[in-house]
C-alpha cells in the first residue's frame, strides 16, 4: 500500500474531495487524471491530505498533477517554483520520509527542444525545485505521457552539461490504467464515476491559471457496451463506423472533411463541433469552396451531448462524463470506429481517446501522433494489420496548415474501402468478436504501466 498526498483532501463515503492549496493555484496545477487515479487505485493507494496527522512521522508521496500550459509556464516563471508544498510536506522531505510526484501523464507536450535552449524548460524547473528543496534524486519524479521524452532529456543534459539531473524522468500514460479501472467498476461492480469541479478555474484576466477544487463520486452506473462474449450475438450495427470529435483541430476536420467527400458521412456516427469564422480561416486561408459549403452549414453535429465551451469551467459534470465514457452509441451501434486523437504531430501520446475505442464492437484506427499503434501492441493490444494497412502508424509526418498529410493519406486510403462498404464493414465486425474480447479483457484485468509505476513508488518510499 502506498500513500499520495494532496494539499488538502477529504472523504465522506463514496464522495471524494480534493483541494489545490492557495499557494499553488497560481502555477499549472490540475486535479484531474491523478485523483481518478488515486480513486481508482484503492486496492493499493491511501489517499491523505497534507493536514492529516499520519505524515508527521509517515512515509508518502506528495502528488501533484500539471496541466498542458506547463511548458509555457515554465518559460515565463523564472523565479517560481513549480510547487509550493506545506510546511508538514516540507518537514517530512527534509527528513526523508517522502517522495513528490509530479504528473503530466496525460499531456504529450515537448519538455526541451534544441532551438529553443535558451529558453527555461520543465527540465529546468525540476532541477531548480530539486535544489531549492533540497532533495535527494529519488524524492522528484517527473512522469510524462510524452513518450518520446527521455530522448529530450538526453538533450537537454548535453545542452546545459548536466551528467544526471537531480529528478527521476518516467514515460508513462495514465489512460490504459484510467479507462480500465473505470470499465472494470462499470462491468464488474455497476459503479462509476461523477468527476466534476466547484469554482472552476483560477483565472488572470482571461486566461486559466489553474483548478481550485475536485470532487469525485462513485455511483451506480450500468455497463452498456458489449459484454464478453456478447459482441457475435448482437444484430448487425447500425452504422458503418463512429468518428468523434467534441472540439476542433486540423487532423479531425481532415477527417471530417474527407468523409464528407467520400459522400460516407451519413454512413456513420459522425459528431464534429460548429467551426468558429479563425478557424475556417486557417484551414482555407481564403473563402470556403463552394463544395465545403452544406458541411460548414450543416454543423454542429451530436452522437451524445453537445460540448459545452461557454461557460469559463467548461469542465462540467456533463462534459467530465464525456471524457471517461465512451457515447454509448459508439459502444453498441457502430462496427468500425476512427479515432481522432488529442494531437496529430510531435511526440506520441496515447490518450483516453484511443484507449475508450477498446470498449467499441469491432475495430478501430487512429488519426493521431506516429507510433500509437505500436505503443498498444507492446502491452498486448491485438491490433488489424491482417485485416487493412496499418503502416500509417510509422510514417514520420508533420503537420501541415495549406493541405493534408502523407500519414492522413495512407491511414484514409486504407480504411476508406473498409467503411464505405456496408456488408464488408459488418463481415470484418462480427469476424473480430473474438478478438475484441480478448482487448477488452486485457483493458479490464491487465496490469498497465501505471500499475507498474506504482509498484516502483512502493519500493522507492520503502528505500527512503
Amino acid at each position: 500500500m502506498i500513500r499520495f498526498c494532496f494539499d488538502e483532501y477529504y472523504r465522506k463515503g463514496d464522495n471524494f474531495v480534493f483541494k489545490i492549496s492557495d499557494d499553488n493555484r497560481s502555477r499549472p496545477i490540475i486535479y484531474f487524471w491523478i485523483t481518478k487515479a488515486a480513486v481508482l487505485g484503492y486496492k493499493n493507494v491511501e489517499i491523505i491530505g497534507a493536514n492529516d496527522s499520519s505524515i508527521i512521522d509517515g512515509r508518502f508521496v506528495y502528488v501533484s498533477e500539471m496541466h498542458w500550459e506547463l511548458p509555457d509556464w515554465c518559460k515565463k516563471s523564472e523565479e517560481d517554483p513549480l510547487l509550493r508544498p506545506a510546511q508538514p510536506i516540507l518537514d517530512a522531505l527534509k527528513e526523508r520520509r517522502a517522495i513528490i510526484l509530479i504528473s503530466y501523464a496525460q499531456e504529450g507536450r515537448t519538455h526541451f527542444k534544441q532551438e529553443e535552449e535558451d529558453e527555461i524548460s520543465v527540465f529546468d524547473k525540476l532541477e531548480d525545485l530539486s535544489e531549492e528543496l533540497d532533495l535527494l534524486p529519488d524524492q522528484l519524479w517527473f512522469v510524462t505521457g510524452n513518450l518520446d521524452a527521455k530522448k529530450e532529456l538526453e538533450l537537454w543534459k548535453q545542452a546545459r552539461k548536466i551528467i544526471e539531473p537531480s529528478f527521476i524522468l518516467r514515460t508513462c500514460e495514465i489512460s490504459t490504467f484510467g479507462i480500465g479501472r473505470i470499465a472494470n467498476e462499470c462491468y464488474y461492480n455497476s459503479r462509476g464515476l461523477a468527476h466534476m469541479t466547484t469554482g472552476g478555474f483560477a483565472f488572470e484576466g482571461q486566461k486559466c491559471i489553474s483548478w481550485k477544487e475536485t470532487k469525485i463520486s462513485l455511483v451506480e452506473r450500468k455497463f452498456t457496451a458489449p459484454r464478453l462474449g456478447e459482441v457475435g450475438k448482437l444484430p448487425d450495427p447500425k452504422f458503418n463506423y463512429g468518428c468523434l470529435s467534441r472540439n476542433f483541430r486540423f487532423h479531425r476536420w481532415w477527417a471530417l472533411e474527407r468523409l464528407y467527400r467520400e459522400g460516407i458521412l451519413e454512413k456513420g456516427l459522425v459528431s464534429f463541433p460548429k467551426v468558429t469564422a479563425y478557424e475556417l480561416s486557417l484551414v482555407f486561408r481564403e473563402p470556403i469552396p463552394a463544395d465545403l459549403v452544406d458541411l460548414v452549414e450543416s454543423l454542429p453535429r451530436f452522437i451524445d451531448v453537445e460540448w459545452i465551451t461557454t461557460s469559463p469551467n467548461n469542465f462540467n459534470a456533463q462534459n467530465i462524463a464525456a471524457v471517461t465514457l465512451p457515447p454509448d452509441q459508439l459502444n453498441r451501434d457502430c462496427a468500425f470506429e476512427l479515432v481522432n486523437e488529442t494531437s496529430y504531430d510531435g511526440t506520441t501520446l496515447v490518450t483516453e481517446k484511443t484507449i475508450k475505442a477498446l470498449y467499441g464492437r469491432g475495430a478501430f484506427a487512429v488519426n493521431g501522433p506516429q507510433g500509437v499503434i505500436e505503443y498498444l501492441n507492446s502491452l498486448g493490444v491485438e491490433t488489424w494489420s491482417n485485416y487493412f494497412d496499418e503502416s500509417y502508424d510509422q510514417v514520420e509526418d508533420e503537420i501541415e496548415l495549406s493541405g493534408q498529410s502523407k500519414r492522413f493519406g495512407i491511414l484514409m486510403d486504407s480504411i476508406i474501402p473498409i467503411i464505405s462498404d456496408d456488408s464488408r464493414v459488418r463481415k470484418l465486425c462480427k469476424s473480430l468478436a473474438s478478438q475484441r474480447d480478448r482487448n477488452f479483457k486485457w483493458l479490464i484485468e491487465a496490469e498497465k504501466p501505471w500499475d507498474r509505476l506504482i509498484s516502483e513508488l512502493e519500493g522507492a518510499v520503502s528505500d527512503l
